[in-house]
Order: structure tokens, then C-alpha cells, then sequence
């Protein structure tokens, strides 16, 4: 790509941190589409930078790319990790536009992961901190998330509003990339209600523009789903070639989730085409992968193909086989379609073998699990036009708000009219005001030297007690080391007695309680109740576990850490290990993040 080319030619030269941040961020965003390790390279290149350059916006924006790139990576885990670094960066900052970005970014990985509830959560939050930074563009942003989670619950009418508003937004902004991802969500909802022209109308828009501008991506979701579409109006010859087209792509750009959905989008079209042969073929394929990348929905809807493919075929026993497979992975993760259908054709296939009991359970299941279906759509209906309801009901308070607030406006210009025409006494009223005030501002600039004051204080307590701190692991470096000389020279001396007392004498200094308690103060003095507060919230936290907390609040190396409570490196790791049980902390959260915001 010539773009990338150029811009790595610049990165080789002698260029400034301002202009080498610019041109690596222009990078990222050109990669994250096209070669995903390149763009987890260049997001470390950016937090790289902003390490060496000790300019924290910087860090913290390669945080949030390297984020983004696990996140495209389907490695959630670590997405989240990153992520968080960031969102407490930003919200620090009171830089909201940022923290709703990231908010976003989080409600997409808990949409990915079917997790929709805590994804509209973060998209509501996201929602309200764009709408406090004034960014009109994001706003858009949180409208088409809403949009997408609202087509996956069923919701196609809201889903319609909001895509619509974020349509609006992107065309007034003229934001192409936007757009187009708006409309490749209108288009799934379309086609969800069964409106094809529209659908395809919208899917014909995108293909033009994620094509000519290499959002490949972007590209091949709309091939997956416009196939979708043809394999449902038996224009089959159409669906294989664009299924095709996704797959070339896919193999491409190594994405394996996208893959796994055009090789189990093929399979459909083989089997309502007849051909059982190439679609246990193209079955098989997508499996293979969605059990290599964990996809559990995806595996769980291969089965569910696969055992339609044997009962086709008359294979009454792998049906039963797989369909069995499908409809227990489908309970456990609450799939009503899959189980529904799986249901459906296990009765079918029980009946093949003339088990009658078993098909007839079946039958009833799959009657009970379809009453279900539909009345879950009928109160999803329902539950619909209670939001729409509410919806309406808020934005006609903000109006009446609006209106009482220029109401008020009114009232006070009147107020300032009947004011200028009290004469002296409102002359008067003024200067006592103004007295008043100068009194007010007097007593605001002592208590700001006083605050001064105090953060100046706080300042050299905070010193202290990093001194102190760094003291500890020195001393405790070299007493450590000179014991291990005497050692030494004890082992090779007749006068062993004097080395073994001066060694004993080192070990008192070194497991000296007062110099811990001399450091306990000045970590007080700083970090007020932060003790009382651990044994409050963990009252089973050892006096060595409080010793450990105090130096991860300080953010200190595992190194100092080790000098400071003469222990070893792997002592460190067994000590935070032990800690993180008695905090009752998964493997996913963060202990250095709990003390640091104790």
C-alpha cells in the first residue's frame, strides 16, 4: 500500500515526537483494516513513544489503539486491560469525548461477546459523556451501537430511530465511513422485517463505498449478510459468488471469525441447493475454525447445520448424534432459534428410526420452545413501545424544561427593568453587595493560600515518603549484598565468630520494625485511612499483606518491592499471588488497579 509505504519512510527519519506520533497514528489507522500484527506493532511504537517521551496523552493513546487491535483480535481479555488503563486516564482528565469513546469500545467487545444488556449499558454511558463533551459526531457513534443492539434483541423499530438519527448525523458532518456503517445496519434491519428492496438498496450503497475505499472489513460483513439475504429468495447462483468473494477476503486479511461465517454462510446455500456433499464440506470447514477461535455461538449453530445436512441425507442416527449436541449447547447459552429448530428436526429424525416416543417429546419441545419464541416477540413488541413511550415522555420534559428555563429568562430581564428604576436605593443595595462581595473574595483568597499551603505540605510528604521508600530497597540492596560478601569471606577465615555477629547485626537493620514504622507514618500522613480501609473491606489481610498494599500503592517495581520486604523476585509474585485470593480477585481483574483505588 503506497500510503503505509510513505508513511514508514517518514517514521525513518529524523523527525520530531509531535510529528512521529501523527504519522504513527495515521498508520494505525490505515493497518487495523489491512494487516492486523503490523497494527499491534505500531500501537506498542506509540505507547513507546510516549514512554520515552514521558508525555502521558500519547501513552495513553497507544493503550487505546493496542485495545482496539485485541479487540479486532477477538482477545478480549487483554482488550480490557487495556482499555481500562486508558478509561482512568481520560476520566482523570475530565476528557469526555475520550472516556465515551472508550465506553463505546467496551459495549462493543460485551456486544461481541452476546453479552447485550452491559453493551447498552456502556453505549447509554458513552451517549451522555459525548453529549457532555459537546461531540455531536459521537453522539452519532453511540446512536448506531444503540442501533445494532436493538436489531439483536428484536427491537427493529428502535433499531430504525437510532440508525436513522446516526444517518443524519453522519451526512451533516459529511462522515463517509459513518454513513455507510449505518447503513449496512439499516439494511440487517430491513432485512430482519422482511423488506428486501430496502435491504438491498442500503447493501448496494455499501458495497460501493467499503469497496472503493478498502474497508475490507466492513466489505466482507456486507458480503455475508447480503448472501444471507439471496439464499432466502432462492437467488442462490448470486449468494455463492458474494460468499465466494468473502472468503477470498477473509483468507487474506487471516480473519478467522469472518471466515467461519462465509465457509457456515456457504454451507446453507449447498444444503438449499441439495448438494449434502459441499455443504458438510463447507460445515465442517467453519467448524473447524469457530472451535479454534472458542466462537461458542457459532459452534453451537454449525451443529445445529450439520445435523440438518444427516437428516437430509436420511442419516436419521448422526442427526440424532449431532442435533443432541446442538440442542444442549443451545440451552446453556439460552439460544431459543437454534433450540427451537434443532428440536424440530431431531423429532423429525426420531420419527426416521421409528422411535415415536422420542420424536413425539421432540415435537412437544420444539411446540413449547416456538410458543415461547413468539410470545418473547410479542412482549419484545410490547416492551418496545413502552421505551418508544418513555422516549417520547423525556423529550417532552426536556421541552417543558426548555420552555420554564425562557420563561425564567424573561422574568429576570423584567427583574433587571424594575431594578434600574429603584434609583439611590438600588445604588445603595449594590455597593453593600459590593462590599459584600469584596469581603467574600478576601476570605476566598486565604482559604486558597491556605490550600496552597496544605498542597505544598502534601507535596513534601509525598517525597518523604518516596524517599524513605527508595531508602528502604537501597539500604536493604546493600546490606544484602554485603552480607553475601562476609559470607564469603567467613567461609574462608579462621575468625568466622566476628563475621557471623557482624552478619547478625546486619540482619537486625535489615528486619528493623522501626524503620517500617517510620515509613507506616509518612505513608499515612499521604494516603490518609487507606490501612483502615483495607482491614475494613478485608478483614483478612495479614500485617506482611498490609506491607504489600502500601508498595503497590506507590507503584513500585517488583525489584523495590523485593528489597524492601527482603524477599525474593519469586517471593513477590507467591505474596501477590496469596493477596489476590484473600481480595477474592479473578484471573481478569487487576490488583495493582484495587490498591491504587483503595
Amino acid at each position: 500500500m503506497q500510503n503505509v509505504d510513505s508513511l514508514e519512510t517518514v517514521l525513518k527519519g529524523e523527525i520530531d515526537t509531535k510529528e512521529r506520533y501523527d504519522t504513527l497514528a495515521r498508520l494505525w489507522n490505515i493497518v487495523i483494516n489491512a494487516d492486523i500484527d503490523k497494527s499491534m506493532s505500531v500501537a506498542k511504537s506509540i505507547i513507546d513513544l510516549g514512554k520515552s517521551s514521558k508525555t502521558d496523552s500519547i501513552t495513553y493513546y497507544g493503550y487505546e489503539r493496542k485495545a482496539v487491535t485485541h479487540s479486532y483480535k477477538s482477545e478480549f481479555d487483554s482488550s480490557s486491560v487495556y482499555f481500562r488503563k486508558a478509561l482512568g486516564y481520560y476520566s482523570a482528565q475530565k476528557d469526555y469525548s475520550k472516556v465515551a469513546s472508550i465506553q463505546r469500545n467496551i459495549g462493543q467487545d460485551h456486544n461481541l461477546l452476546e453479552s447485550l444488556d452491559s453493551a447498552y449499558y456502556y453505549y447509554d454511558l458513552a451517549e451522555k459523556n459525548f453529549a457532555l463533551g459537546k461531540d455531536t459526531v459521537g453522539i452519532g457513534d453511540a446512536y448506531i451501537s444503540k442501533s445494532v443492539v436493538n436489531l439483536q434483541r428484536g427491537y427493529y423499530n428502535l433499531g430504525l430511530d437510532y440508525g436513522i438519527k446516526s444517518a443524519r448525523i453522519a451526512e451533516k458532518y459529511d462522515n463517509q465511513l459513518e454513513l455507510h456503517q449505518t447503513y449496512l445496519t439499516l439494511a440487517s434491519i430491513y432485512q430482519s422485517m422482511n423488506d428486501t428492496i430496502n435491504a438491498i438498496d442500503y447493501y448496494d450503497k455499501t458495497a460501493q463505498f467499503f469497496k472503493a475505499n478498502d474497508y475490507k472489513r466492513q466489505y466482507i460483513s456486507m458480503l455475508i449478510l447480503k448472501s444471507e439475504l439471496y439464499n432466502t429468495t432462492n437467488t442462490l447462483e448470486k449468494a455463492v459468488a458474494l460468499v465466494d468473494e468473502g472468503i477470498e477476503l477473509s483468507k487474506a486479511l487471516e480473519d478467522y471469525s469472518r471466515l467461519g461465517n462465509c465457509y457456515g454462510v456457504k454451507s446453507k446455500l449447498y444444503l438449499t441447493k441439495g448438494d449434502t456433499e459441499k455443504a458438510m464440506e463447507y460445515n465442517d470447514k467453519s467448524l473447524e475454525i469457530n472451535i479454534k477461535i472458542d466462537d461458542k455461538y457459532s459452534i453451537c449453530s454449525d451443529y445445529k447445520d450439520k445435523a440438518a445436512i444427516y437428516l437430509k441425507r436420511k442419516d436419521y442416527n448422526n442427526a440424532i448424534r449431532y442435533g443432541t449436541i446442538a440442542l444442549d449447547a443451545a440451552r446453556d447459552m439460552n439460544l431459543v432459534e437454534i433450540e427451537m429448530n434443532t428440536q424440530l428436526n431431531l423429532s423429525k429424525s426420531y420419527e426416521g428410526i421409528h422411535n415415536y416416543n422420542a420424536a413425539l417429546k421432540a415435537y412437544k419441545g420444539y411446540q413449547k420452545r416456538n410458543k415461547e419464541f413468539y410470545e418473547s416477540k410479542k412482549s419484545k413488541q410490547m416492551e418496545e413501545l413502552k421505551i418508544v413511550y418513555e422516549t417520547e415522555k423525556k423529550e417532552k420534559e426536556l421541552a417543558l424544561q426548555d420552555a420554564e428555563i425562557e420563561v425564567l429568562r424573561q422574568q429576570e430581564v423584567i427583574s433587571k427593568n424594575r431594578q434600574r428604576l429603584l434609583g439611590i436605593g438600588s445604588l445603595l443595595l449594590v455597593m453593600f453587595g459590593g462590599a459584600l462581595i469584596y469581603g467574600l473574595r478576601q476570605k476566598m483568597k486565604r482559604n486558597k493560600v491556605e490550600r496552597e499551603k496544605l498542597d505544598v505540605a502534601l507535596e513534601f510528604k509525598e517525597k518523604e515518603l518516596t524517599t524513605h521508600a527508595l531508602h528502604l530497597a537501597h539500604k536493604n540492596e546493600v546490606l544484602l549484598d554485603l552480607k553475601s560478601q562476609l559470607k564469603d569471606l567467613k567461609s574462608n577465615s579462621d575468625n568466622s565468630r566476628s563475621y557471623q555477629k557482624v552478619i547478625n547485626t546486619i540482619n537486625l537493620d535489615i528486619n528493623n520494625d522501626q524503620n517500617w514504622e517510620q515509613f507506616r507514618t509518612y505513608f499515612e500522613d499521604v494516603h490518609k485511612d487507606f490501612n483502615a480501609k483495607v482491614m475494613k473491606n478485608y478483614p483478612e489481610v495479614s500485617a506482611n499483606d498490609l506491607r504489600l498494599m502500601s508498595l503497590l500503592k506507590m507503584n513500585l517495581s517488583s525489584k523495590e518491592i523485593a528489597n524492601i520486604l527482603n524477599i525474593s523476585a519469586e517471593g513477590v509474585k507467591k505474596a501477590r499471588y496469596r493477596l489476590r485470593k484473600k481480595l477474592n480477585l479473578s484471573t481478569e481483574d487487576s490488583l495493582q488497579e484495587l490498591v491504587i483505588e483503595l
